[in-house]
């Protein structure tokens, strides 16, 4: 989404933005078939880093490259959304890190194996493992 908002400040031009999307996505497609996992990373140097901006993987905003930094799972937040995202997990929202993280863990290897997660197996799959993960947790005590 970022390489098409870019696209799109730069050109105004929709048929320009969707051919940067579509290469993009048949990039990305490709590294997945092969089995590596899609880059998350910023390449930014700190000179540009003042003037570079990404999309918060919180709240979507377009933030700094500055501002941001990363959670727990490496995903790039502005400020409010970091902090938010490292509060203590109880109850539903430990849950609901667990099939987040779950779910984009599975969603690769599924489509490594040509899957999508709509797949009756992958599905399966995936209730069972957030159920395992899920009755784990409560044998760690909260310094775990």
């Amino acid at each position: 989404m970022e390489a098409a908002n870019r696209t799109w400040r730069e050109t105004i031009n929709a048929r320009t933005t969707w051919t940067q999307v579509s290469a993009m996505v048949d990039m990305i497609d490709a590294e997945l078939i092969a089995g590596n996992l899609p880059l998350h990373s910023c390449y930014c140097t700190d000179e540009m880093r003042n003037d570079v901006t990404h999309f918060c993987g919180g709240c979507g905003k377009e933030t700094p490259c500055l501002e941001l930094s990363k959670n727990l799972w490496g995903i790039s937040m502005c400020k409010p959304c970091h902090s938010k995202s490292h509060k203590p997990a109880t109850g539903a929202l430990n849950e609901h890190l667990i099939r987040v993280g779950l779910r984009a863990r599975l969603q690769a290897e599924a489509a490594f194996l040509g899957h999508g997660l709509d797949d009756t197996l992958v599905q399966e799959v995936y209730e069972e493992g957030v159920a395992s993960i899920t009755r784990n947790m409560g044998d760690c005590a909260g310094s775990e």
